[in-house]
């Protein structure tokens, strides 16, 4: 019931003549950008409501209208020496308006609130998953356990109403006063009456939550809840739906730090200010002008070229469309409980929980439907149809991993399985090889592990990059050869199990 209409009812009073604002609906597009096709984007440049234009259209008007002003005063009321000056000061707030790092800042920020609007909606309590575990754990086919049911899931909602007065000005506007969620249907009167006679300073949303709890224990106490289990499932879900209308109040309570916001609004607009003056169209700079060819001795020199005089800037007016709306989507979304285009539709929300949540508690409880064989019951393989716009579809392949069609090596010897650790008592070969050897030292172990190391004998094999050293020095050969044979039995026997 509208906050607007009259009532019938002995409870109504002079606040629900109030007049209420004009409701408004979050700016949804997202059918129009279901496909990628060319301009997709560009239909969307031509809405009204929710757009930039919207938000920008009066400080745009503003800033063309002053920089105007002083385009007309330089070009029609300033002497010549006064125009020498003006382009001097105008030079110099150019290059102080590039020392102003306004795209860090800017956007650093508006990550920052975009992230905490996201955040700030998943924190709505929704009731979904508590309708569920109380239909399901709150048994009772009669007037006592209907009652109960459908008490607890309307404190639930009670408390989120709560929060939401507190957070979101068309809440408020809905629900004024306490009277207003009495006669809403939230709340009975002895139920305010003992709300109102608890005695705290502080926002007192919670009650509700507390009353659902001490409701949920008599209930498990007259049997209606039938084991711990359930009970304790049923006081969780209600944790995380308090937790969120905690979550959010406190995102209403503690804001982005005010020195932040301020910084950045002082960039944007002193970056702006300065762009006034310095984005002029002056007389250039003396001595500004390109290098020129070598002139013959009875030629001039060509006089000095700065910027085109344009009476538009249109750079200088894109940027501060850019900045300028950067900074309007910040303050549009920084607090989205207010009454903007795209702020929460948080009127609706209340309508959707409290409908859906009886719903699913009363009307609900054990009102199914017949359990029947379902239409693929004798099918090993159940395939729904297609439509003849959706036929194409189920010619495709299933997809069944990247790796799937992989081509593989041919080459039957890059499948073979090697031994990729030592076994259970085997120490593991130190790998060597011949180059490094000749650096380091005989004994000393390489980085470098090959498959030709894998499974070696027990112990610190010779390597043969030795013996090939030896025999360079001069060594004898029938020694080197005797070492080679012994190097080659202690590796067969490595190899035996």
């Amino acid at each position: 019931m509208l906050s607007g209409e009259l009532k019938d009812s002995p409870g109504g009073n002079s606040c629900d003549l109030l007049p209420q604002a004009p409701s408004t609906m979050t700016v949804s597009y997202t059918l129009k950008v279901a496909e990628a096709r060319f301009g997709g984007f560009s239909g969307l440049l031509l809405r009204w409501r929710g757009s930039i234009y919207k938000l920008l259209y009066k400080e745009f008007l503003l800033f063309g209208a002053l920089y105007a002003v002083l385009s007309i005063t330089y070009r029609l009321l300033l002497t010549q020496e006064q125009k020498h000056v003006y382009a001097q000061v105008a030079r110099y707030c150019n290059r102080s308006a590039d020392l102003i790092p306004l795209s860090f800042v800017l956007g650093f920020y508006v990550t920052l609130v975009v992230n905490r609007w996201w955040s700030q909606y998943t924190s709505i309590p929704l009731p979904d998953q508590l309708m569920c575990v109380i239909s399901a754990s709150v048994h009772g086919v009669d007037q006592r356990g209907r009652l109960l049911r459908r008490t607890l899931i309307r404190y639930a909602n009670l408390a989120s109403v709560l929060v939401l007065r507190s957070v979101s000005t068309r809440v408020l506007k809905r629900f004024p006063t306490m009277e207003h969620v009495v006669d809403a249907g939230f709340m009975s009167q002895e139920e305010r009456k003992k709300f109102e006679s608890l005695k705290s300073d502080f926002n007192k949303y919670w009650v509700p939550c507390v009353w659902f709890t001490n409701l949920a224990a008599q209930a498990r106490r007259d049997g209606r809840i039938r084991d711990d289990i359930a009970l304790c499932l049923l006081l969780e879900e209600l944790n995380k739906y308090r937790a969120k209308c905690s979550m959010l109040f406190h995102y209403d309570w503690i804001s982005i730090p005010l020195v932040y916001t301020q910084v950045v609004t002082i960039a944007v607009y002193s970056f702006f200010a300065l762009s006034l003056v310095g984005r002029q169209f002056v007389e250039p700079e003396a001595g500004a002008a390109k290098p020129q060819k070598l002139l013959k001795p009875d030629q001039e020199p060509a006089p000095a070229l700065g910027d085109p005089d344009m009476y538009v800037p249109l750079t200088t007016l894109l940027q501060f469309f850019f900045y300028a709306g950067w900074l309007k989507v910040a303050e549009q979304i920084i607090n989205p409980f207010g009454e903007d285009d795209d702020d929460f539709e948080t009127n609706q929300l209340i309508d959707r929980n409290l409908q859906v949540s009886l719903l699913s508690v009363d009307e609900m409880y054990q009102n199914l439907p017949p359990a029947e064989k379902d239409q693929y019951w004798d099918e090993d393989q159940p395939q729904p149809p297609y439509t003849v716009a959706t036929a194409a579809e189920c010619l495709r392949p299933s997809f069944l991993g990247s790796t799937f069609n992989l081509r593989m090596s041919d080459d039957p010897e890059q499948s073979l399985q090697v031994e990729a650790s030592p076994g259970p008592g085997r120490p593991a070969p130190a790998a060597q090889t011949p180059l490094l050897g000749r650096f380091l030292g005989v004994g000393a172990p390489s980085p470098a592990i090959s498959l030709r190391n894998f499974g070696r004998a027990r112990g610190t094999p010779r390597p043969p990059h030795l013996l090939r050293f030896r025999a360079e020095e001069g060594g004898d050969p029938e020694a080197a050869a005797r070492i080679e044979e012994e190097t080659a039995e202690s590796g067969d026997e490595a190899l035996e199990p």
